[in-house]
């Protein structure tokens, strides 16, 4: 058996790699494409835009005391600007006030293939004088009319076993729910900015809030429906002669049906084609990675991998006190690495010829280089060795830094000439040190108290409105940066990172994919690995793409954090090599299949977990089930999905064994048996072909 499980694997990690960019089902050709509402999504736009109502604009804002749906009447429209390309449609409208100079853009896009629509607003003085003072800003305030709705999602990620916890909420006429950033954090907390309102009756649509820093969502139950609030969470503001503020995008997907899971594998489809950055015209594939240590010293190590069969993708190294230079003073003497952020040049008595020939070495094996970069957070403020060509900031430019954060100043990344400099310097050390990954990660409490600092700061020397103005020049200026990064090195993949997952809102992963969906993975946490699990049953349900690693080398552990990006540390060759082939397997599944959860959720340990990942192009997938150490059945009885219930199907459990069933066999109901406490089970679920 041993032997046939071992041929299994070597055929299935040497088959050919599907397209990872292929054309989106055709409509209704499968049961998740058929939850597409084409027509609502079009109800949608003729009622909200082809008409190019003011009234009905979704986008909305106080001047003064008067909404922006009384203003916009009188201000003059533009005429709207649309362009297609491809499948895809993009209309301008623009809204002027003659009088004040106040004028509102917004941007929609449309999907010929998707039931989708988008839309992102931007409102600017054009005036010669300030502004008036403009309020309560939203990028969408929506109405849905109708009974019996559901709002589905999952929290953010707080470092906890609640990390990306489903809910459902059923609003109450009265009743309201509100969400939002943590700390100016996008994915913080309670505040996973993506959420599914089903109803009324079989209809459903999803809303995504595009925005890396402080936003916030109230759905408000009310006696005809529910009404839908979203935007930056404080806005009063008065704007200068040219000054333009940035709102945050908001998607929509439009969906029918009984079942919210199968639309919410009509979102992992439509994220893959189009959220998912594309690196040399393809999104990003699974891989294995590896942490290395500051020095050349884990070449041995890295070595003795591909020795043995083990084949990381990327070479990773993460924050620590061995690569940056370190100030004298250290200001954070509790934690070695907060202290190493601001130069951004390798150390160069430890590196005199920096990270190249360490990226050299790599790359001739056909691996990449992960580097962690904090820029946002400025530890150095008084000292820095002569080595280094780069001035303290804090002496040459004051000007460029936020003060009065929990682990030093903020970068201001809302100022043009710091955001330039930044652009440059960090593209600069890009290339010089051959990075192909340029991990951008985030610590410390979070800048908001200091955003609303600094515009209290500027009322008081001003005499004019200014909050919300320091985050939101600063959210466009983040988002410009990871732009400018990539535009300069077209080849450049980005790690998102804000301690673990806390920056993971649509806008940024646009441009960025998560290698690490949480901190939540250390031995000494409370439930880690049944949270583990946890983690990868609802965050799978939104990201096709995330990452993280195991610290366990028992089965039951490292499975448990099985993901399309994985890596083992502290493990033996002989257990990495088990975990890279089982991994080689399931990560490209769990990235690219529609995902089915087989159990409810639960981190409790009295429980069983399980869920299913299943490529339909392929007609292949894979089942990932864990018995926890108090669950006292051996057996869990699942029933698949997205299985041609006609077709005869292979099922090849990775421990050994296989049996046969047909698609209506597994739907009605397969059993799986683990007998260790705890235990883990990984089986394979193939079609057969033609006379098997």
């Amino acid at each position: 058996m041993k032997q046939t499980l071992h041929l299994f694997l070597s055929a299935l990690l040497l088959a050919p790699l599907a397209v990872l960019h292929a054309a989106p089902p055709t409509p209704g050709a499968d049961e998740v494409q058929g939850t597409a509402d084409f027509d609502a999504a079009a109800e949608w736009s003729r009622e909200f835009w082809e008409a190019a109502d003011p009234a009905k604009v979704p986008v909305t804002f106080d001047v003064g005391e008067t909404s922006s749906r009384e203003l916009l009447a009188g201000w003059q429209a533009a005429p709207v600007k649309k362009g297609t390309k491809g499948e895809i449609t993009r209309h301008t409208f623009r809204w002027t006030d003659a009088t004040s100079g106040l004028e509102l853009q917004v941007d929609l896009t449309s999907y010929r293939q998707w039931p989708v629509v988008e839309w992102t607003g931007w409102l600017r003085n054009t005036g010669r004088q300030t502004s008036p003072v403009v309020k309560n800003l939203l990028a969408a305030d929506i109405r849905f009319s109708g009974e019996g709705f559901t709002l589905h999602g999952i929290e953010g990620d707080d470092c906890s076993e609640k990390s990306y916890r489903p809910y459902a909420w059923t609003p109450q006429s009265g009743v309201s729910r509100r969400f939002g950033g943590q700390g100016g954090k996008s994915s913080g907390g309670e505040g996973w900015p993506y959420f599914n309102l089903a109803g009324p009756g079989p209809h459903g649509r999803m809303l995504a809030v595009g925005w890396p820093t402080q936003w916030s969502a109230e759905f408000v139950g009310e006696t005809s429906g529910v009404r839908v609030k979203a935007g930056q969470e404080r806005t009063q503001f008065q704007l200068e002669p040219d000054e333009q503020v940035r709102l945050p995008s908001v998607t929509m997907l439009f969906w029918k049906g009984s079942d919210w899971i199968l639309s919410q594998n009509l979102w992992r489809r439509w994220y893959r084609h189009h959220v998912m950055p594309l690196t040399g015209g393809e999104i990003q594939k699974a891989v294995v990675q590896v942490q290395t240590s500051p020095t050349e010293s884990s070449v041995p190590g890295i070595q003795a991998l591909l020795n043995n069969g083990v084949k990381p993708d990327l070479c990773w190294r993460d924050a620590g006190d061995g690569w940056w230079p370190i100030p004298e003073e250290r200001p954070y003497p509790e934690n070695a690495f907060l202290n190493t952020t601001g130069l951004w040049e390798p150390d160069a008595a430890k590196f005199p010829a920096g990270f190249a020939p360490f990226a050299d070495w790599i790359h001739a094996r056909g691996m990449q280089l992960v580097v962690w970069f904090e820029p946002e957070r400025v530890a150095y403020t008084k000292s820095a060795s002569r080595a280094y060509s780069q001035p303290v900031l804090a002496t040459a430019h004051a000007e460029w830094l936020l003060p009065g954060g929990s682990h030093g100043a903020y970068f201001n990344l809302g100022n043009p000439a710091a955001l330039a400099w930044l652009t440059a310097h960090l593209s600069g050390v890009i290339q010089k040190q051959k990075i192909d990954w340029y991990r951008m990660d985030f610590n410390g409490a979070g800048p908001l108290t200091v955003w609303r600092a600094q515009d209290a700061r500027e009322k008081d020397r001003t005499g004019r409105w200014r909050e919300g103005l320091t985050e939101n020049f600063y959210a466009q200026g983040l988002l410009a940066l990871l732009d400018g990064l990539r535009e300069r090195n077209p080849m450049l993949r980005i790690d998102s990172c804000a301690s673990g997952g806390r920056r993971n809102d649509l806008e940024t992963m646009r441009r960025a994919v998560p290698l690490l969906r949480s901190d939540f993975e250390f031995p000494d946490m409370e439930n880690v690995v049944a949270g583990n699990q946890g983690l990868t049953f609802g965050l799978s349900l939104w990201l096709p793409f995330y990452g993280g690693g195991s610290r366990w080398n028992d089965p039951y552990g490292y499975r448990s954090c099985y993901m399309p990006s994985f890596g083992m540390i502290a493990a033996d060759v002989k257990t990495w090599k088990t975990a890279h082939d089982e991994v080689r397997i399931v990560g490209p599944h769990m990235l690219m299949g529609d995902y089915y959860p087989l159990t409810p959720y639960s981190v409790d340990q009295k429980d069983w977990i399980a869920w299913q990942f299943h490529r339909p192009e392929m007609d292949e997938g894979v089942v990932q089930a864990f018995r926890r150490p108090e669950a006292t059945d051996d057996t869990l009885t699942v029933h698949l999905r997205g299985l041609d219930p006609r077709r005869r199907y292979h099922v090849t459990n990775l421990d050994g064994g296989r049996e046969v069933h047909t698609g209506e066999e597994l739907a009605r109901g397969h059993i799986i048996t683990v007998r260790e406490k705890p235990g883990a089970a990984v089986l394979v679920v193939t079609a057969a072909r033609r006379g098997r």
